[in-house]
């Protein structure tokens, strides 16, 4: 009985020696798991649908409606012919201002239209009418206009008739022709804020002879001052009032009137000025 332990001792050291350093077929093989970045992972998008753009209807427009106030007419001659190329002023309540500006002008039919774009301004407008071609024929008029709570005056007419011209020449002190300079004439309707200062209706440049003339005046007192423009060879000077001297000089209430009437051309013969 001893013997047979002793043989078996051994086998059963070599069986629990082999059985701890091979690991069983059936066991299977871990791989460590890799790390995985919550950033890495797809957010899922959600389905969007793009809602189309609303556009207007072919009945419908996008243009902005006018802000005013509208002045549409036409402007004719006393015969009842449309006038081309004659300029529209209008002139706000408030404004104490008159002037002439081209907010307007008629086309070929004598017809305009203007928006003044200034809001809604209803009230008592001036409205002139002047002939504002090269060489004017007709004489202006300025009429009064209410602009009624629509904001809106349509069928504006104005009547034009033949106007009067003046004309001259002027030379220098040695009797030399005062060639190119600026002839202004003032009929005292249109002034500047206050009432303060007199703007004029036309200027016009005297030939290379010194002779010059103004057309399309209205049958008013006119008045007439030399030298006013840019650049002038000349001394500023009213006829006949030529005094270099305060407060004549340059001063429109002591210049001499002139007289005129429709159609008429009435001259004031030679001008004498003085060369800067």
């Amino acid at each position: 009985m001893k013997r047979l332990v002793i043989l078996l001792a051994p086998s059963i050291l070599f069986v629990a020696a082999a059985c701890g350093n091979k690991t069983p077929e059936s066991s299977p093989k871990v791989t460590s798991s890799p790390t995985v970045s919550a950033a890495a992972s797809p957010t899922p998008t959600p389905s969007v649908t793009h809602t189309p753009t609303s556009r207007p209807s072919p009945n419908e427009t996008s243009s902005p409606k006018p802000l005013g106030p509208v002045f549409s007419g036409i402007v004719t001659n006393t015969s009842g012919k449309g006038l081309a190329g004659v300029c529209i002023s209008p002139i706000e309540p408030s404004n104490d201002d008159r002037f002439r500006w081209k907010a307007a002008v008629t086309d070929s039919a004598g017809r305009f239209s203007v928006d003044m774009k200034i809001g809604p301004y209803s009230g008592k407008w001036a409205m002139e009418y002047w002939d504002c071609n090269a060489h004017p024929m007709y004489a202006p008029e300025m009429t009064s206009v209410d602009v009624s709570s629509s904001n809106v005056a349509a069928h504006l007419k104005g009547a034009l008739s033949t106007g009067a011209a003046i004309t001259g020449v002027a030379v220098d002190q040695s009797g030399h022709p005062a060639a190119g300079v600026c002839v202004s004439s003032y009929d005292g309707s249109h002034v500047a804020s206050g009432g303060t200062t007199v703007r004029p209706e036309y200027k016009v440049h005297a030939d290379s002879t010194g002779h010059f003339t103004i057309s399309g005046l209205s049958s008013r007192t006119q008045k007439l001052e030399f030298g006013t423009c840019t650049g002038s060879q000349f001394k500023v000077e009213w006829w006949k009032d030529r005094s270099n001297e305060a407060p004549q000089y340059g001063n429109y209430e002591n210049s001499d009137p002139i007289n005129v009437a429709a159609g008429q051309t009435t001259n004031v013969g030679t001008v004498d000025l003085t060369r800067i």
